[in-house]
């Protein structure tokens, strides 16, 4: 978030979203169709998240596979670029070689 003057000349400030704030807006959205279901009772909830250009309830978000399958928990996994487990490699080795040549400089 930033503050920018306020939108109605005063000489108060207000908070605007940043482009990285603005990013945050299908979490957000997510988060709060979980607390939907998940933290209040039926009929509890006092309002509903709707399209402003339509006026319609916003359907659940769901996690979708490449080939439209709904994804749960336990459906995916966090697999690492292969030129990430390269420079990780070398860096691992580059460590190894540092700790190496300490263990030498103490024992001389």
């Amino acid at each position: 978030m930033q503050t920018t003057p306020a939108s109605d000349g005063s000489a108060y400030r207000e908070y605007v979203l940043t482009a990285k704030g603005k990013n945050l807006h299908p979490v957000i959205m997510a988060l709060w169709q979980w607390g939907e279901a998940s933290l209040f009772s039926p009929g509890e909830m006092t309002g509903v998240l709707c399209d402003r250009q339509n006026g319609e309830p916003i359907p659940r978000m769901e996690l979708r596979a490449k080939d439209g399958r709904v994804l749960k928990a336990g459906d995916t996994v966090i697999r690492r670029y292969p030129q990430t487990l390269s420079r990780r490699r070398a860096r691992s080795a580059d460590g190894q070689n540092r700790l190496a040549a300490r263990a030498r400089a103490t024992t001389r």
